[in-house]
C-alpha cells in the first residue's frame, strides 16, 4: 500500500532504485511494473532494450500480464524490430493464461490494424479483431467500445450501435 505525504518530497529516482533492486532480487510484481516503466518511452529513465528483457523474465515468473506489454512492444517496433508473429503470440498467450479483458482489447486492436479496405478478403480480419474487441466491451473494458463499434461499422452490420454492448 502506498501513502502519499503532502510533507514528503517525490524522488522518482528513488523509487527506481527500490523498484530496480526488487527487480535484480528476482520478485515477479516488481520485474513486471519495472519492466513496463522502462518501455514507456515517454518517460525520461526509459530503457526499451533491459525494459524488455525484466518483461520475459516477469513472464518466465508467471506473471502472465508481462505478455501483454511484450506483444506491444513486438507489434510497434518499441525497443526491438516490428515482428508481427511474434506480437501475436504474445497476445495470445496473455489472452489463455487469463490475463483478463485488456488482452483482448490490444489483440483485437492488433488485429484490427492490419486491415485494409481495398482488400475484399480482408473481412475475415475484421470478424477475428471484432471477437475479441467485443469480449472486452462485454467485459465492461471502455476503451473497447470505440474500435468495437467502428469495426462493426466497417462490417456494415446492422444493428443499434448507439448502446453498450453489455
Amino acid at each position: 500500500n502506498f501513502q502519499e505525504y503532502s510533507w514528503a518530497q517525490k524522488d522518482d529516482k528513488r523509487a527506481m532504485k527500490y523498484l530496480k533492486r526488487a527487480a535484480e532480487n528476482e520478485d515477479a510484481v516488481a520485474m513486471l511494473k519495472y519492466g513496463v516503466i522502462l518501455t514507456d518511452i515517454e518517460l525520461p529513465f526509459s530503457d526499451e532494450i533491459a525494459g524488455r528483457k525484466y518483461l520475459e523474465k516477469a513472464l518466465d515468473a508467471g506473471k502472465i500480464e508481462a505478455a501483454i506489454r511484450l506483444g506491444y512492444l513486438y507489434a510497434n517496433g518499441v525497443g526491438v524490430p516490428i515482428k508481427l508473429e511474434k506480437a501475436k503470440e504474445y497476445y495470445k498467450q496473455a489472452i489463455d493464461g487469463g490475463a483478463g479483458p485488456v488482452p483482448d482489447l490490444e489483440y483485437g486492436k492488433f488485429i484490427k490494424s492490419q486491415y485494409n479496405v481495398d482488400d475484399d478478403d480482408d473481412e475475415k480480419i475484421l470478424e477475428e479483431a471484432n471477437v475479441y474487441l467485443k469480449r472486452a466491451a462485454e467485459a465492461g473494458l471502455k476503451e473497447a467500445y470505440e474500435p468495437y463499434y467502428s469495426s462493426l461499422m466497417l462490417m456494415n452490420l446492422s444493428g443499434d450501435l448507439s448502446t453498450s454492448p453489455n
